[in-house]
């Protein structure tokens, strides 16, 4: 019903190598010799060392990086050196991070006003309007409130 044409790749991994088996492995006996003790007649590769977290980390970033800046060369921008490219893409990658720092940790995340003084001053302002509208005089301290022109 089904044919299988060979046996897939194998490599074995032994005492920090591995070994590999260069030939297509069609028939049964060949794939049990290379198991039991045929891979030693292959080359012993080393294996590679593994890489720290922070290793591959930089690897990622430097290929994003990279990919990056091979997009902004496809607007032109292949004259610019490599730092001014590099500038352009942290701008543009680190824009919402900032923007979210400004808006949890900016200007207007100081106290924050209470009910209290909310209702004063909505108070104060419904009372302004009051007297705007009926013509009445403003209060000396209303009159401080406001900047003086000159």
């Amino acid at each position: 019903m089904f044919e299988i044409s060979s046996i897939p790749k194998i490599v074995i991994v032994k005492n920090g190598k591995y070994y590999n088996h260069n030939k297509k492995l069609k028939i049964l006996e060949d794939f049990t010799a290379f198991i039991n003790d045929g891979y030693l007649k292959s080359p012993a590769l080393p294996l590679a060392e593994r890489k720290t977290m922070l290793e591959k980390i930089w690897f990622l970033n430097k290929s994003a990086l990279d990919v990056a800046i091979g997009y902004l060369d496809t607007f032109g921008l292949e004259l610019l050196p490599y730092r001014f490219k590099v500038a352009i893409v942290l701008a543009v990658v680190l824009s919402p991070l900032i923007g979210v720092l400004i808006w949890l940790f900016g200007p207007g995340s100081g106290p924050k006003m209470t009910v209290e003084k909310r209702a004063e001053i909505l108070a104060k302002s419904k009372e302004r309007i009051r007297r705007m509208k009926t013509g009445e005089a403003e209060s000396e301290s209303e009159h401080s409130l406001k900047p003086k022109t000159d």
